[in-house]
């Protein structure tokens, strides 16, 4: 039965299909304005009180704290002698380049923000990293949670994985670091790294 969750992001279909979905979105990004701007203005209208909340989820977005995380569910999988999980996890913090790679490539200039002027962010907009790295780890230690964990437990670790994956999303667009697109571009990266590290570990599980 847990071969049968997420059908299509376990087939090696989805990064192709997944690539093509970004490849076509880079193309429009320059008619992507009007989206853009409609969607960062809903986002604005966010009562100043979360504020904080959207600067701390932001935080555990790319850096250190994914790492960490990262590493530390990394070797409790090893511990376990799960060694091929634990490889799993650490690629998919060994992959979060290619979302520089993909920035220098688009060249997308960031959103003109008192953000970004104050954190003196100088690199390319599209796609967010925090949205990358974040899809790419998190997600792929959500869909071992939702394999792995007794129920409950891994339905609430997964929707909690989800939830955060959604709003350190949100969050870049709140805060000024990024247009909704280059975080909708992320995604779907992060996405691209999920389907090719959860299809070989359906593979290897198999």
């Amino acid at each position: 039965m847990k071969s049968q969750l997420l059908p299509f992001i376990q087939t090696w279909r989805a990064p192709l299909v997944l690539a093509g979905v970004v490849a076509l979105l880079t193309l429009l990004l320059p008619v992507m304005a009007p989206f853009d701007h409609r969607l960062t203005v809903l986002i604005g209208t966010l009562p100043s009180a979360v504020t904080p909340f959207m600067t701390a989820v932001s935080s555990v977005g790319l850096g250190t704290p994914l790492v960490i995380l990262g590493a530390t569910v990394a070797l409790g999988e090893a511990l376990h002698q799960r060694y091929f999980h634990a490889a799993i996890i650490l690629a998919s913090l060994l992959s979060l380049p290619a979302f520089y790679a993909l920035k220098q490539l688009v060249r997308r200039a960031r959103p003109v923000t008192d953000f970004v002027r104050d954190t003196g962010l100088h690199d390319y907009s599209f796609p967010s990293g925090h949205s990358t790295a974040s899809m790419a780890v998190y997600g792929v230690l959500a869909y071992m949670a939702l394999q792995d964990l007794p129920h409950p437990w891994n339905y609430v670790v997964c929707g909690a994985l989800v939830f955060l994956i959604f709003f350190i999303g949100i969050s870049r667009v709140y805060l000024g670091a990024h247009f909704p697109s280059d975080v909708l571009g992320g995604w779907l990266v992060g996405l691209i790294i999920i389907s090719i590290l959860v299809t070989l570990t359906r593979l290897h599980d198999a």
